[in-house]
């Protein structure tokens, strides 16, 4: 498999996109992986830190597919004693962030604190 359909196997799983929405989740890799390409320490690429890189740009293209197709419709109700609220923002900001602690070692604009 090449690097673009790892990172689109990983999305699918993450997000379990159903096949209508595969075209956009598909774009969406396509875009994080580009993103996360520009990022990268000079000198390195996308095949240095193969398995991280696919992993971080599955999971951007989860949060913005998340931000994108979840954060259509109602956030939250309450009905009496019965309250529902839906959790797609924080559920991208989540992803996001995990992607970036990922990236952290080998992006030019990261920085993490790695353990001793």
């Amino acid at each position: 498999m090449t690097l673009s359909e790892d990172i689109f196997a990983l999305a699918c799983a993450y997000t379990q996109a159903d096949e209508g929405d595969r075209d956009s989740l598909r774009g969406l890799c396509a875009a994080a992986q580009a993103s996360l390409s520009a990022r990268l320490r000079r000198g390195l690429s996308p095949q240095d830190c193969y398995d991280c890189f696919a992993t971080a740009a599955a999971l951007l293209a989860a949060a913005d597919f998340t931000a994108v197709c979840g954060g259509l419709g109602v956030e939250s109700f309450t009905a009496g004693p019965v309250s529902v609220s839906r959790q797609d923002a924080k559920t991208a900001q989540n992803l996001r962030q995990q992607a970036a602690f990922l990236m952290a070692p080998w992006c030019q604009d990261a920085f993490c604190f790695m353990g001793v």
